[in-house]
């Protein structure tokens, strides 16, 4: 543990925000022991800002030699908050004192009734004399504000006196003219017998850096790069920097232990809110809730909706307008309306149309294809080609090893039992990994995810050549071709 005295500054507030005069310390590369603070700076700041114009004002302090500084930020609002001229103090640490300081003042103004806002930055550098207190005056002028020409590094809209002078390795002035950064620095006075400057508060403050403890924990990162590895506080875990492992998705439980997407840390577990959510069969559960497929509606997609209607059976709900095939294979194409088709046996080839239709191919080997509209369709038994259409489909392939398309919109595809082929397409499409069979998913494009039903795990994922592999704790596997779905949402 080390005691320092530190310099405070008079930086001065006004109004019900603080009351009074407040010390603000600014120490730069605070080492393991502290010099007097007779070897100091005080950078002294005025504007021409008028009195009650609402501001923010950024202080950075560094030393040349320093990659850390130290920032302090103060503002005004009305009659309350920082007062002009103001002032603080900057001590060397020990082997720093011939070090030369670089102070950058940034003034944020925002506009006021027919004043536009004005924002400007003043920088200024000085280097400390023995046992003398070094004064640096820094004035920000709002001419600095002013839109000119001839930047380079920024929008013509953003070309400003302050940022031009930069550009030139100089720094804005009073009256908008750009002077050198070096500023032309008092003596100022001889300190007392105390050590101090006599217009110079001092305080006396308990700084440990590297000794377990931190007091206050702000000052000992300040100064980590020389006093050590500051401790985290009793309810956070060093991962890297300091992490609530009870809530960090990155370090959920422990470091380096990331919550797969989808999924949220909670008092250090994984929780994926749509672990158990299956949205009754008729829908996707994203983030807790649930996205409903075509003809279906409810908190959990249990009720019918869309027009559809219950059926009392298998579906649950479809639409009232039927459209049915025959024994043989044969073409069948639906209605304007919402209709309800079934090519029942032979190979049939289904086309719903417009509306939001319920098409299943049935028994056999057909291609069915809901067209436009959102539609809810059915390759049925057989190895079927199954096509969504031109909007948000659910798409099941059912049994045997099929083609299962999405085509535009996004989609929600399922498998069935088989070896099948799911194309998602264009879209945002929602793949559902049931583990009934070796699945191939095909995906172009679209921000795109999968996930197991209830009681289908993963049980390894590996990339194999350009392709990932997922195999499932039963035995199936899944080949994502060209890793091409963003998110694996599988425990």
């Amino acid at each position: 543990m080390v005691r320092c005295r530190f310099v405070a500054s008079s930086l001065k507030t006004a109004g019900s925000l603080i009351a009074r005069s407040v010390s603000v310390i600014l120490v730069l590369g605070f080492v393991g022991s502290c010099v007097s603070p007779a070897t100091q700076g005080r950078i002294e700041l005025d504007t021409d800002v008028p009195a009650g114009r609402a501001l923010t004002l950024t202080v950075t302090v560094r030393g040349e030699g320093s990659d850390a500084p130290v920032q302090r930020v103060w503002r005004r609002m009305g009659a309350e908050g920082i007062e002009f001229p103001s002032s603080f103090g900057v001590v060397p640490a020990t082997g720093r004192r011939s070090e030369r300081v670089v102070v950058v003042a940034d003034l944020d103004v925002p506009a006021a009734g027919a004043d536009a806002a004005v924002r400007l930055r003043r920088t200024a550098s000085f280097s400390f004399i023995e046992g003398r207190t070094v004064v640096a005056r820094m004035f920000l002028s709002l001419a600095c504000g002013a839109i000119t020409t001839g930047c380079a590094t920024v929008a013509p809209e953003q070309c400003t006196l302050s940022v031009r002078c930069e550009e030139l390795g100089a720094t804005c002035g009073e009256g908008g003219r750009c002077v050198t950064t070096a500023v032309e620095a008092d003596a100022g006075v001889a300190p007392t017998d105390s050590g101090v400057a006599p217009d110079v508060v001092a305080d006396t403050f308990v700084v440990r850096c590297g000794d377990g403890v931190c007091s206050p924990i702000e000052d000992c990162r300040s100064c980590s790069r020389d006093c050590g590895e500051c401790p985290c506080p009793a309810s956070e875990t060093r991962c890297g920097s300091c992490v609530d492992t009870t809530r960090s998705d990155l370090h959920c439980g422990r470091c380096n232990n990331p919550c797969p997407a989808g999924s949220s840390c909670a008092m250090g577990v994984c929780v994926d809110p749509c672990a158990s959510n299956t949205c009754s069969g008729h829908g996707w559960c994203e983030a807790g809730r649930c996205i409903c497929d075509p003809g279906y509606q409810g908190s959990v997609c249990s009720a019918c909706g869309d027009g559809w209607v219950a059926t009392g059976g298998a579906p649950q709900c479809a639409p009232m307008n039927r459209v049915l095939g025959t024994g043989a294979g044969e073409t069948v194409m639906g209605t304007a309306a919402q209709d309800y088709m079934s090519g029942l046996d032979g190979n049939d080839t289904m086309s719903g149309l417009d509306g939001f239709d319920f098409v299943s191919g049935n028994a056999d080997i057909d291609q069915v294809n809901g067209n436009t509209g959102r539609d809810e369709v059915h390759g049925g038994a057989g190895g079927d080609t199954v096509m969504g259409g031109s909007e948000d489909d659910a798409v099941f392939g059912d049994d045997g090893d099929d083609v299962v398309i999405g085509g535009m919109g996004n989609d929600r595809l399922i498998g069935g039992p088989g070896a099948d082929v799911l194309q998602g397409g264009d879209g945002d499409d929602r793949y559902v990994i049931d583990g009934l069979g070796n699945d191939t998913i095909d995906d172009s494009s679209g921000t795109d995810a999968a996930r197991g039903v209830p009681g289908v795990r993963v049980a390894s994922n590996s990339v194999q050549g350009t392709s990932r592999v997922l195999r499932l704790s039963n035995g199936a596997t899944v080949t994502i071709l060209r890793d091409a779905v963003e998110r694996v949402l599988c425990p």
